[in-house]
Parts: C-alpha cells; structure tokens; sequence
C-alpha cells in the first residue's frame, strides 16, 4: 500500500463537473451475507439507501446492494458494471445514525468480480459503539484479505471514494468528511492487485457489516446501527448496462449466423 498524489489525481482526471449516478437504486439488488434479523436494508429513494443492524449480530455478518442481479456480471440478466479495460473511479456519500450501539460495526463501498467478494477491493470505515474508529482499504485475491489502514480524521457523515486504473491494476481508495466532494482528503492504493484476478468484469456494492477488532472488541453486542447512503456516482470512467444493448445483440447474432454459414459453405 502507497499513498501518492496519483491516487487523488485517479479520481479527479477528465473527471465531470458534476459527477452521473451508477443507476438508481430500485434497480440495485440486496445481497446478505448470510441472512440475519438484526439486519434490515431499505431502498428510500431512487438516490438512497438505509441500512440497518440492531441487537446482536455476528462478526462477518453483512447486508448491502450490488449493481447487478447475479453472482456475476456474467451471470446477471440487468445492472451496471465496468469493464477492466478502462479506468473508473466512484464516490458514494454517507451518513451515520446509532441508538446506544455496543461493538464494531464496518461500512464500505467497492468493486470486484463476483458478488462474494473472492476478487475485489474497497474504501471500509470502522466504527467502535456507533463513533468512527478507522477508514482504510481492504481488498481480496482468491478470497485472501489484505488490509490498508490509513491514518485520517473521520466523521459520522463524509464520503468515500474507489477507483480502478487499467493499465497498472491499481485498485484505490480514499475518504473525506466533506460529502459532495471531487476529491479525497486520503488515499490509497492497492498496487497491481487487479493483475492477480481473472479479468472478468467488474460489479460495484455498498454495505454494512457487524465486525470484530479481537482481541479487544467484538461484534454489535447490543443497540442499533445504521447507515444511509446517497447515490453511487462515477466521477471517471463509463458503466455499461446489463443486458448488452440490443444493437450489440442483433451485431452479435449476425456475426454468429455468418460464421455458421462460412461453416457449411467450407463443409
């Protein structure tokens, strides 16, 4: 992990003056990891989200939205995705409200290529009885985690920032307390880790998890949590829809139906 100005000018290089939403999000799919009754999620707005965790909730427990309905990109029938051959960076607002919370709690904001999370990498704020405690990166390979905490004042209310360099495979991350901001107030990267992935492509989440610092701190023990974010926006970069357009469809349906006749012909 490296902190240099190029992850800040990731975010903000040909970025727009302001920025457009990754969809809206009664179009987002929840995903819970596992199901759990203290864990709820609500979709307030086409541009809001609440998430929720109440009572006792065990570490690793976690409940979110990803931008697509399948496991993978590959495998959805409707969302956004980004592909891993052109650079992106997104930013994502969020606010934070608590009843007496006893544990960790984490929310966080990232990308990979497949729902679990086995190849990914995101910006995750920690919080200890409802006040901020940590923001850094985390990222996965093979579902192997790595951990790059970054030094920075936090607040209940801010944003956070992910971003994807294609040439290098850098996956970055940053925060600021100023929600609406271009740019972060910190940052990081992960150097390289997409090279270590399959080149599939790639699916944005958001989400809130009960989590564990041991061996001092344990998971939400009592009290409630919760989480609202406003709408994913991309500063950088170009989604692309799922399903593919249909003049993509009729392009690839053409080429097929002549490769199929080039085939009997050369039969």
């Amino acid at each position: 992990m490296h902190v240099l100005p190029a992850c800040v000018l990731l975010f903000v290089a040909a970025g727009p003056l302001s920025a457009a939403t990754l969809g809206t999000y009664d179009a987002w799919t929840l995903v819970e990891d596992p199901p759990h009754a203290g864990m709820s999620a609500n979709v307030d707005s086409a541009t809001a989200v609440t998430l929720q965790a109440s009572g006792s909730v065990p570490a690793g427990v976690d409940i979110g939205y990803q931008s697509v309905d399948g496991g993978t990109v590959g495998a959805s029938t409707a969302g956004w995705y980004f592909s891993p051959t052109a650079d992106f960076s997104l930013a994502v607002d969020y606010a934070v409200t608590g009843t007496d919370p006893v544990g960790v709690t984490a929310i966080g904001l990232g990308f990979g290529e497949d729902a679990g999370g086995a190849n990914s990498g995101g910006a995750v704020l920690t919080f200890l009885n409802g006040a901020p405690l940590a923001f850094g990166g985390a990222a996965r390979t093979n579902d192997v985690s790595t951990l790059a905490p970054l030094g920075a004042a936090l607040a209940p209310s801010g944003r956070l920032f992910v971003g994807y360099e294609a040439v290098s495979g850098d996956v970055t991350f940053g925060y600021s307390t100023s929600q609406g901001s271009l740019v972060p107030t910190v940052s990081g990267s992960f150097g390289g880790r997409q090279n270590g992935w399959t080149e599939s492509d790639l699916l944005v989440s958001l989400f809130l998890r009960s989590d564990a610092l041991p061996p001092l701190f344990g998971p939400l023990q009592s009290g409630s949590f919760g989480v609202t974010f406003g709408a994913v926006e991309v500063l950088t970069g170009a989604p692309a829809a799922v399903p593919l357009p249909a003049a993509t469809w009729l392009m690839i349906s053409a080429l097929a139906g002549l490769l199929g006749r080039r085939r009997s012909a050369a039969a």
